[in-house]
């Protein structure tokens, strides 16, 4: 089988790494000047676990543009069977646009991103009418327990998610067709992940994927939005003990507005604090995106605890400060 991995960040670049041992991969990159700095770089991703001393280079994948379609009797060539899309949350949208001509039904789209609501909108902006819906991919939506950071374009430091149960990939159909051969095709896409050990990947319930995605959700809402207003790693935000009332402030927030977790504030806490433990030397994707002026994705993160908040009725003063002063850091710094 061949896999599509849209977006080539941390997870990107190690979901392609791994599936290349046993699959073809082509890296769908955002832009000619992408392809070129790849091609500068013997078009290798390099890869490197936390208790290794060196890092592992890995060649031998295809790349395209996004938005690059050749046509043939007016059908694109090369339509896509499985796509991963490992982008920011606030670019998938437009991301999954540039590729729309390569999908149909006989395609699966798997969505990794942090924050929730991403499936939903991709559908009613793509795919909005009932008709059109009949020929949308499959989506699969992923949770990711990995913790890697990015050290320089194409290359990647692992910190932790190969070897814990709780930790790894872990994926459910969220079907748009009842078709069997569609269930049977994202079945098949998922294996492909699942038969790589390295990947430490779970094919899981609806139900039990939606408890990780909002476990998950609270994980990044306790973490991200601090660590990108200081600039500072997963270890740095715990050292202090204001950075740690500020994860339990977060969480206990999160406790109230996400009822359907049916969990305590404690839980929560001792869930986010593990994680920043675990991946200490880890700086987020919120921290990078800051360091390099681009805008973040927080709006679907601590923004989407807001938006549900309001809906039931619930204060939570911390989410809001923390969106407000990033936006107002992404501002100062002119990030686009």
């Amino acid at each position: 089988m061949r896999y599509h991995v849209l977006g080539t960040g941390a997870i990107g670049c190690h979901l392609a790494y791994d599936l290349k041992s046993r699959h073809n991969v082509t890296l769908i990159l955002r832009s000619k000047s992408a392809l070129e700095d790849f091609n500068k770089r013997q078009n290798q991703i390099v890869y490197r676990q936390v208790d290794q001393t060196e890092f592992v280079g890995k060649t031998g994948f295809d790349t395209m543009v996004a938005g690059d379609i050749h046509y043939d009797d007016g059908k694109p060539i090369n339509m896509m069977e499985a796509v991963v899309v490992t982008t920011k949350a606030q670019h998938a949208q437009e991301a999954v646009r540039s590729i729309k001509p390569f999908l149909s039904k006989s395609s699966t789209l798997i969505l990794f991103q942090n924050g929730m609501g991403i499936a939903d909108e991709l559908l009613e902006t793509l795919w909005p009418t009932p008709e059109e819906r009949k020929n949308a991919p499959t989506i699969v939506l992923g949770v990711n327990r990995h913790s890697i950071m990015r050290t320089e374009p194409f290359s990647i430091l692992h910190n932790a998610g190969w070897y814990k149960p709780d930790d790894g990939y872990f994926m459910s159909p969220f079907s748009t067709s009842s078709e069997q051969d569609c269930e049977d095709q994202a079945q098949t896409v998922m294996k492909g992940l699942l038969d790589l050990p390295s990947l430490n990947a779970k094919i899981i319930e609806w139900k039990e994927l939606q408890t990780a995605m909002m476990r998950k959700l609270v994980v990044n809402a306790s973490l991200n939005a601090a660590t990108g207003i200081l600039e500072s790693s997963n270890g740095g935000l715990i050292a202090s003990s204001h950075g740690r009332e500020l994860i339990r402030q977060v969480c206990e927030e999160c406790a109230l507005v996400l009822s359907e977790l049916n969990t305590t504030a404690d839980d929560l806490y001792d869930m986010a604090y593990g994680t920043a433990y675990d991946a200490a030397p880890n700086t987020c994707s919120t921290v990078q995106d800051i360091k390099a002026k681009r805008l973040t994705e927080i709006e679907y993160i601590n923004g989407y605890i807001i938006r549900l908040a309001k809906e039931r009725n619930i204060p939570v003063p911390t989410n809001k400060f923390l969106v407000t002063l990033l936006h107002a850091k992404e501002h100062f710094i002119q990030a686009k």
